[in-house]
């Protein structure tokens, strides 16, 4: 069976590191980017089976919100949202791409959570990706 490969975009160090143990300790391979820039040089060198964004990325322009965009315009790949901020205006701004999620408080719970498991039913064609709330 293919691993599946992920892409973690977030900024806090110590937050990526932890995603990634998680991710990589439940056998996926992952690539990381602390912003936009290299969340695109990423996507331009391969091409995910499928993306993990925080939404406050420390540029309020290019945030998740702006890269989740990108991604189901050009790559069509599933992506979900990991956010502390899951406020009505935050929400209101990313509805069009997928619904933005509160972080677990205990990281193992990221892999069993409901959205991180359509997304891989996503990848192996179950569902159609995109919008998880579809």
């Amino acid at each position: 069976m293919k691993q599946i490969n992920i892409l973690v975009v977030e900024d806090d160090f110590l937050n990526r590191r932890l995603i990634r143990k998680v991710l990589v300790e439940n056998n996926y391979q992952v690539f990381e980017a602390k912003n936009l820039k290299e969340s695109m040089e990423n996507l331009e060198r391969s091409i995910p089976d499928m993306a993990i964004l925080d939404i406050n990325l420390g540029d309020t322009e290019q945030n998740g919100i702006y890269i989740g965009h990108l991604i189901k315009e050009k790559y069509a790949i599933p992506f979900i949202y990991l956010t502390a901020y899951d406020t009505p205006d935050i929400v209101k701004k990313a509805i069009n791409t997928t619904p933005p999620l509160t972080l677990p408080n205990h990281s193992k719970m990221l892999i069993s959570w409901h959205p991180f498991e359509i997304a891989l039913q996503q990848i192996s064609g179950k569902e159609k990706p995109g919008n998880l709330l579809s």
